[in-house]
């Protein structure tokens, strides 16, 4: 694994996270000017042919929970799900989850996670997991993680939101 160290650059463009984390080419979008405001077009087609479809399906839900807008973005490649859950409106700590093949003696799936950028906490991995236990699928997901509020409430309504966002199968 590459490890890039970012520096003098505030924030990281999406089409970077995706060349960093995942290994399916991504396409720029064209930008054209439109009258004074810039328009961005995703593009319509991906490989060799123009009969192929972009592979990556993608929702997006919003709500305010608790006083606090919160934003889930949920997109689906081949071998992964970026699931993006936000009260800053930034990116925030990235975490890979990965499920295990081992059940524990309740008979509930084992979740691995890992923190691969930002500040590592027991109360990530924990908000983390149940979010990824809620999804029910077999595909490792890459979850960038930015709460203000961690409460048992807050976790609820985020995974009816993560829920709304399903593109996985």
């Amino acid at each position: 694994m590459r490890i890039i160290l970012l520096r003098r650059r505030p924030t990281i463009e999406f089409f970077s996270i995706c060349r960093l984390f995942f290994t399916l080419p991504v396409q720029q979008p064209e930008v054209t000017k439109e009258g004074s405001s810039l328009v961005m077009a995703a593009p319509t087609s991906f490989g060799a042919g123009p009969t192929e479809t972009f592979p990556v399906h993608s929702k997006q839900a919003s709500a305010e929970i608790n006083g606090n807008q919160t934003e889930v973005v949920c997109s689906s490649y081949e071998d992964y799900i970026f699931l993006i859950v936000t009260q800053y409106m930034k990116i925030g700590t990235l975490i890979r989850l990965s499920p295990e093949n081992v059940i524990d003696s309740q008979r509930n799936p084992f979740v691995s996670s890992k923190v691969l950028l930002g500040k590592d906490e027991p109360m990530t991995h924990v908000l983390a997991k149940n979010i990824q236990l809620s999804m029910s699928t077999s595909k490792p997901v890459l979850l960038s993680l930015a709460m203000k509020d961690t409460s048992r409430e807050t976790l609820t309504e985020v995974i009816k939101l993560v829920q709304q966002c399903k593109v996985w199968s």
